[in-house]
């Protein structure tokens, strides 16, 4: 599924792009992330000490809006 990453607090939810289904992405999890026009593989990480997600070994790339893949 490909779609738009969006959170809120704890929970990080994928929305399908022109669609309305939604699936929850768990910490941990790998995705495929879309940085120009190359899919680049991570890990979905959360923070509790500073109340944030972030992608493993991409730490300033924003979570919130940014397009990824999962299989």
């Amino acid at each position: 599924m490909i779609g738009t990453l969006l959170y809120n607090g704890r929970t990080c939810v994928l929305k399908e792009n022109g669609g309305s289904k939604k699936i929850t992405v768990h910490p941990e999890q790998y995705v495929y992330v879309q940085v120009s026009n190359a899919w680049i593989p991570a890990i979905l990480k959360y923070s509790g000490e500073r109340q944030n997600w972030y992608f493993e070994y991409l730490p300033k790339l924003p979570v919130n809006g940014c397009r990824v893949m999962t299989k």
